[in-house]
């Protein structure tokens, strides 16, 4: 829930479908077109501010792709097929991120502990 509101209130202008278990979909118009890009910074503001909710299931974690037609696309589905690899693609560098951070987190604890004896 926490994540639909997020992305529906950083994409006022703009029908959000819900495609799947924890899929969404934006298709942009108007001023969230025209302004894609200030968009998808107050939805990473957002999601950054939920990291200090209090209840776990309110902080929100979201992989996002985002693609525009292109001269050349014959259907949507090629706008889709780009927005969903770079989707996956930003899926892998934050699991990237989570081992490298969680493998540092782990050897401060080791230093740390090493540290007191």
């Amino acid at each position: 829930r926490a994540c639909s509101q997020a992305i529906c209130n950083a994409y006022d202008h703009s029908p959000v479908y819900r495609i799947g278990g924890d899929e969404f979909v934006v298709i942009l118009q108007h001023a969230d077109f025209k302004n894609r890009e200030q968009c998808l910074v107050e939805l990473e503001r957002r999601i950054k501010e939920s990291q200090s909710a209090d209840e776990p299931w309110q902080r929100i974690s979201i992989a996002m792709g985002m693609s525009v037609y292109q001269t050349g696309d014959k259907t949507v589905d090629d706008v889709f097929k780009r927005a969903d690899a770079a989707m996956y693609d930003a899926k892998r560098r934050m699991k990237e991120t989570s081992r490298h951070t969680s493998a540092a987190s782990q050897l401060q604890t080791q230093i740390d502990l090493s540290s007191t004896d």
